[in-house]
């Protein structure tokens, strides 16, 4: 499934609820050969700041599944390049 042209899509929290989420990215890490969509349900945390979460996809699937990211040197780098695409969005306004 591609998220391309895709602005929101629904889950099911823990509950068995439909979430809403917007997408707010997506990217290719060529460090861990995987696809990400980087989106929110909308939910602020405790300070306020809008909660952001970031899973793996397969572009090739059928299927629109996210796939959590476990692998705590994978989400070192999806952290490092989130942190990027942050500061190239800050520096273009």
């Amino acid at each position: 499934m591609q998220f391309d042209g895709i602005n929101n899509f629904t889950v099911y929290d823990d509950n068995g609820q439909e979430v809403d989420c917007e997408v707010i990215t997506t990217f290719y890490c060529e460090e861990t050969d995987a696809h990400y969509v980087v989106f929110t349900s909308g939910e602020s945390d405790d300070e306020g700041n809008v909660i952001i979460e970031v899973s793996k996809y397969d572009p090739k699937s059928e299927d629109m599944e996210l796939l959590a990211i476990v692998d705590e040197k994978e989400q070192e780098i999806v952290q490092e390049r989130l942190d990027n695409i942050i500061e190239v969005e800050f520096e273009e306004e």
